[in-house]
């Protein structure tokens, strides 16, 4: 009796194990050829770039002697820039040897490389004109007459005009030379001790035309000199807006008001019917309180559209002295009060509160005026707290309030 056949569970069980088998080299081939197209890739742009090189080689004395060609055209520009650079006594060091240069060089190499970067490095101070700079009045009036015939002088030009065209001639720059300074154009003087007075007249003493008006006249322009080299040229301005005595910033500060010089020159006492007398400090007191008289009504005699409200804060520097005075008004904040049509402007203090501004105000507002309101319309906020303080209320370092009278 012969074995029996496998069942149909057998097959199908065998099937599927060879089709899982199939699919796994399926799978398995498919990843080898991606990864075979992928070096058949590298493989041809390998070829491609080795290709090119050949032919290049084949081109290779033409590409030799190109770069030589450009290396001699370069050496030729820099040795033009070098000239150039010479002429105005400079000298190209260029950017830093690399680290690697100079450790092969020698030890003599590496002072020369040293000695040139710190002799021939450019400074900015040295391309300023120095202190005792001084002008050679016959060389610029000499550059001058030449400056003026590369300009043009006395040439005319053709201008167009509304009914055809004229000649014109070149326009011109008045200067005038001082033995302490120049006038270009119509002023102001230009003292000598100015840097770009320096440098303008240095550019003309050199043959060139100042490079401060290059901008304005590429071209160039003649200039009309006016010689008074024996003259000193004195500005009366500087006497008009600045008399008195002067003070330099960050100096000794002294008291120089005009009332304790006064004082100074006047006896500290005399003797008058047998009685001494100390007219210094009373007549010091006099002219104190004429002067504070003086300037309470210069300030109430402004305009009706604004009054300067004079405040305890005001007044205390005019009668402490200089010594006493704050070094600074950091802590003051200035108030600007709408009433109708008038202005009151107040300086107080941060500290200072609500009711201290209703009580300077009280002095100046027509009496009978009625109760008011202190408000400002941004934000619109009234102050009604008389106790509270401006710094509190956001009234700092300045602010506009309006008054607005309560209706009863």
């Amino acid at each position: 009796i012969s074995p029996p056949g496998p069942t149909d569970h057998e097959l199908m069980s065998t099937m599927m194990k060879r089709i899982a088998q199939l699919e796994s080299r399926v799978t398995h081939y498919s990843k080898e050829v991606i990864e075979k197209d992928k070096k058949i890739k590298v493989l041809e742009e390998k070829t491609k770039l080795l290709t090119k090189a050949k032919d290049a080689s084949k081109d290779s004395p033409s590409r030799v002697q190109e770069l030589e060609r450009k290396c001699l055209l370069l050496q030729q520009q820099v040795y033009e820039m070098e000239t150039f650079l010479a002429d105005y006594g400079m000298v190209w060091v260029g950017e830093e040897t690399r680290s690697d240069s100079s450790e092969e060089a020698g030890p003599e190499e590496r002072i020369d490389q040293a000695t040139v970067g710190t002799n021939t490095m450019w400074k900015p101070g040295t391309s300023v004109v120095s202190s005792d700079f001084q002008v050679d009045f016959n060389t610029l009036i000499e550059n001058i007459k030449d400056l003026n015939v590369l300009a043009g002088e006395g040439e005319q030009k053709i201008v167009k005009t509304s009914e055809g065209a004229t000649l014109q001639r070149a326009d011109f720059i008045p200067l005038t030379l001082y033995a302490n300074g120049i006038f270009l154009f119509n002023g102001p003087f230009r003292p000598m001790s100015e840097p770009s007075t320096q440098l303008f007249l240095q550019d003309i003493m050199d043959g060139y035309f100042p490079s401060e008006l290059q901008t304005r006249f590429p071209d160039g322009v003649p200039f009309t000199v006016s010689d008074k080299r024996d003259t000193v040229f004195k500005d009366k301005r500087w006497k008009e807006e600045f008399p008195g005595s002067g003070h330099v910033l960050g100096g000794n500060t002294k008291p120089s008001r005009f009332v304790d010089q006064f004082l100074n020159k006047v006896p500290s006492s005399v003797i008058k019917g047998g009685r001494v007398i100390d007219i210094r400090a009373s007549l010091g007191e006099t002219l104190k309180v004429s002067i504070i008289a003086w300037f309470m009504s210069y300030s109430q005699s402004c305009t009706n559209d604004h009054l300067y409200i004079q405040t305890t804060l005001l007044m205390s520097p005019l009668l402490g002295s200089e010594a006493e005075r704050p070094p600074s008004a950091r802590d003051i904040t200035t108030l600007r009060i709408k009433a109708g049509e008038q202005n009151f402007i107040l300086k107080m203090r941060f500290s200072d509160t609500i009711g201290d501004v209703r009580r300077q105000l009280e002095h100046y507002r027509p009496a009978g005026s009625g109760d008011y309101e202190l408000l400002t319309t941004f934000p619109n906020k009234v102050y009604r707290d008389n106790t509270a303080s401006l710094h509190s209320c956001g009234l700092t370092p300045n602010a506009a309030l309006h008054i607005r009278t309560r209706k009863t």
